[in-house]
Formats: structure tokens, C-alpha cells, sequence
């Protein structure tokens, strides 16, 4: 199984022959408004309407197929052919999973979901119905500070968006052949959230080189830090809670992207 956790990077050498796959099965087909108000985003700072369209059967087939080594570059190429209205680049990440799940819901009549999960109260194997609408989803704040006090600095910072990350994964495919220095990449993509250290705005690898100093960064620093990231961040919560059929208990449960989340089995219909 792929969980909604494995989707949230995408390699930019996995990125180019998967998007060139899906890219041109592309067609008008049928575009729906994207309720805004829905998003993790609730859809501040996007110019114009996104537009999504039903998923097509060749772009259900390579999802049906997806794992965990190919679902980051894969799901971006189907979102890429699927979403419009926003440039794709400029759409946060924290709104790329629910884009993903929307994607499904309106593309089955039927668009629920049998999760089959382990019980953490009884320790059974049950099932429970799964929908959009039981997604937890935490929205932008509608007043959000940018500025984190950081001992005595002030840094500002913004949210992520798929330049950020194709950024990211630019600078590790660069120096992922350096024979000197090993780059952690949980700190190149804090460092790309950072607009500004007490209003100097630096490259990238500077934004790095400060964070792991311990010397100018100490760890009551990454802690102040952190903790303003995480006062207004939003997004798709990775699990769904879920009530036992047996025993009546609830579980947290990771949402899992199984083949048949994308390719449902479908009931025989019987010739009259």
C-alpha cells in the first residue's frame, strides 16, 4: 500500500518521464469548479478558479499501478493533466492531497471507499466506509503572521508550493553525486520556507548553512521556529478516524492509496 504520507515529495528525475506519460492522454473532457472554500487553502492567494475534470481510464490504470517508489512523480503528472485554472507550480502543497482524493470522489458514481483497517480497541480486521467528507482537514488561518520570533531574530516565512518542492528537488538531484558534503533534505525544505532572516533575503544553500550551525541556530531556535511553522500550518490530515463494525470502537487509521482505491471493483451488471 501507498499512504498519503509517501505522496508528499516528488523526485524531480522520477518527475520528467512520468509526466511526459500521462500529459498526453490530456483531452477537454468535462472541467468542474473546485469549491475554494473546500481547500486546505480555502483558495487565498490563487488568482483564478481551479478547475479539475473526472480522471480517465488511462490515468486510472497508471494509478492503479502506483507504489511507493513511482506515487510522488505519478500523482503530480495526473494532477498536472487533471487540476487547471492555477498555474501548477503555484499550488501549495498542503492542497495537493485533498486535489488528489476530489480527483476520485468525482470521478466514481459511487465514490466511497471500503478501508479495511486493524481495530486498536478489539484487534480485529474490519472495514468501514471511507469519503471525502471524512477527510480531517485543518484550513489556513485567516489572520496568518509570517514573522517568528527566533531568539533575536525575526524570521519570515511562507508557505510551500510545488516550485518551492521542484526547488528543493533541483538542489538534491545537483549535489546528490557530492563527494564532500551530504545534504539533509528536511533541511533544505525548511530552509525553502524561509523568505527572510531579520529582512535579508539568501540563496537557498545559505538559508541551509545558517540552519545547521549550531553555533547561530541552537535548538531553542529550531524549537521557536518550529513551533510558528506548525501555529499556522494547514493541510490533509494523513489518517481518518473510523468506527468499528465489531466492537463499536474508534480507530485512527492511515488512508491508504491501494490499487483498488483508484480502480474500484465494479458489480456485475446482468443482461435482461
Amino acid at each position: 500500500d501507498v499512504n498519503v504520507v509517501d505522496l508528499v515529495r516528488a523526485r524531480a528525475e522520477e518527475m520528467k518521464e512520468t509526466q511526459t506519460e500521462v500529459v498526453q492522454t490530456k483531452s477537454d473532457g468535462i472541467w468542474i469548479p473546485i469549491p475554494h472554500d473546500e481547500l486546505p487553502s480555502r483558495g487565498i492567494g490563487y488568482s483564478e478558479q481551479l478547475v479539475g475534470r473526472p480522471l480517465g481510464a488511462t490515468e486510472v490504470k497508471k494509478l492503479s499501478g502506483m507504489n511507493s517508489k513511482n506515487a510522488p512523480a505519478l500523482t503530480d503528472a495526473i494532477l498536472r493533466s487533471c487540476v487547471s485554472g492555477v498555474p501548477f507550480e503555484k499550488i501549495y502543497l498542503a492542497d495537493k492531497m485533498y486535489l488528489l482524493f476530489w480527483l476520485r470522489q468525482n470521478t466514481y458514481k459511487r465514490s466511497d471507499y471500503q478501508l479495511t483497517y486493524e481495530c486498536t480497541e478489539c484487534e480485529s480486521s474490519t472495514t468501514s466506509k471511507f469519503a471525502l467528507s471524512d477527510l480531517s482537514i485543518s484550513q489556513m488561518p485567516e489572520d496568518v503572521d509570517f514573522n517568528i520570533n527566533v531568539g533575536d531574530k525575526v524570521f519570515t516565512v511562507k508557505y510551500r508550493t510545488v516550485a518551492d518542492q521542484d526547488e528543493v528537488d533541483k538542489f538534491m538531484k545537483k549535489n546528490q553525486k557530492n563527494d564532500f558534503i551530504t545534504f539533509d533534505e528536511d533541511w533544505i525544505e525548511l530552509a525553502s520556507s524561509i523568505v527572510a532572516i531579520d529582512g535579508q533575503v539568501w540563496p537557498l544553500l545559505r538559508k541551509y548553512q545558517y540552519l545547521i550551525d549550531p553555533v547561530k541556530f541552537t535548538a531553542d531556535d529550531y524549537s521557536e521556529l518550529n513551533t510558528g511553522i506548525d501555529a499556522i500550518a494547514f493541510g490533509v490530515s494523513p489518517t481518518v478516524k473510523v468506527k468499528c463494525s465489531k466492537c463499536g470502537g474508534y480507530s485512527e487509521s492511515l488512508i491508504p492509496f491501494r490499487p483498488d482505491y483508484f480502480l474500484p471493483k465494479s458489480n456485475p451488471r446482468r443482461n435482461m
